[in-house]
């Protein structure tokens, strides 16, 4: 790698640190096209070493700012908060989703999801179904 070459990546690594990652402003600030910086990533491994340290700091940042928030009692950043690290005590949006549909199928598939992952109503061939669990299926079709 030549001295230019060397240059403008650290250049390009200054910048990165200087816009918090944002590549459209540093390739900008360090003169260079956004495609170079993608290029230098995919071929320069201590390059992609450093983008990504880069990276991880960024993140350190908004969240040292994000808890920040949280101390000043800003709600919404505490519902972020809770919804991101709090979801295995409940803090999730549930979305429920319901559906009607009808499907037909053949007496070997009908026999297949009879008791499984359907509760077949009605006629045979064409069926009104209600999942009763989730299951994967796979190769297990007949």
């Amino acid at each position: 790698m030549n001295k230019s070459t060397k240059r403008q990546k650290a250049a390009m690594l200054e910048s990165l640190a200087k816009s918090f990652g944002i590549v459209t402003r540093a390739s900008e600030r360090a003169g260079i096209q956004r495609q170079t910086h993608y290029r230098w990533l995919k071929d320069d491994e201590d390059y992609k070493k450093a983008v990504e340290e880069l990276d991880n700091l960024s993140l350190d940042f908004a969240e040292t700012q994000l808890m920040k928030n949280i101390q000043e009692g800003k709600e919404t950043s505490l519902i972020f908060y809770l919804k991101c690290k709090g979801k295995k005590r409940g803090y999730i949006d549930k979305h429920i989703v319901e559906m009607e549909s009808k499907i037909s199928m053949d007496e070997g598939a009908l026999e297949f999801f009879e008791g499984k992952a359907i509760e077949v109503k009605d006629q045979p061939k064409l069926i009104d179904a209600e999942v009763i669990e989730e299951t994967n299926l796979g190769d297990e079709l007949p």
